[in-house]
């Protein structure tokens, strides 16, 4: 669940949270080049997790790649075209090849596909509205 600029991990075995991301400072990545960016005081809008892989957007256009058993952020930027863009959904995925995938959807009228091994943009398309799922 996301709560006060951390994502957190409830055990209901435990009884207790563990905080999984925490984003109230600098969010630095790890893995440079691909438009990779420090980010700052990011506000979750969304997240999405599969396996061990979880990628969060934020409400100005923020992306963030983290694998929850390791320490920091694989990867994050901004993904929309203007910073005031929220994420309004993300989605991790198993790609015909076994690759795995995020896509973001945002305020700025544009679904991305990336690459979550290399961080890499795949495929963007535009849209006349902005996209938000319900599912």
């Amino acid at each position: 669940m996301a709560q006060n600029n951390s994502v957190m991990h409830w055990s209901s075995l435990l009884q207790r949270g563990t905080e999984v991301l925490r984003v109230a400072g600098q969010v630095v990545p790890k893995q440079k080049g691909h438009g990779a960016q420090t980010l700052s005081r990011v506000q979750i809008s969304t997240m999405a997790l599969k396996d061990n892989f979880m990628v969060a957007g934020g409400f100005r256009g923020e992306l963030i790649f983290k694998y929850v058993d390791k320490p920091g952020v694989v990867f994050c930027t901004n993904v929309a075209d203007n910073k005031n863009s929220v994420t309004n959904a993300v989605d991790v995925y198993e790609s015909p090849s076994g690759a795995t995938r995020a896509t973001a959807a945002n305020n700025d009228c544009t679904v991305k596909f990336l690459d979550a091994e290399r961080c890499s943009l795949l495929s963007r398309f535009n849209f006349p509205w902005s996209v938000k799922t319900h599912r």
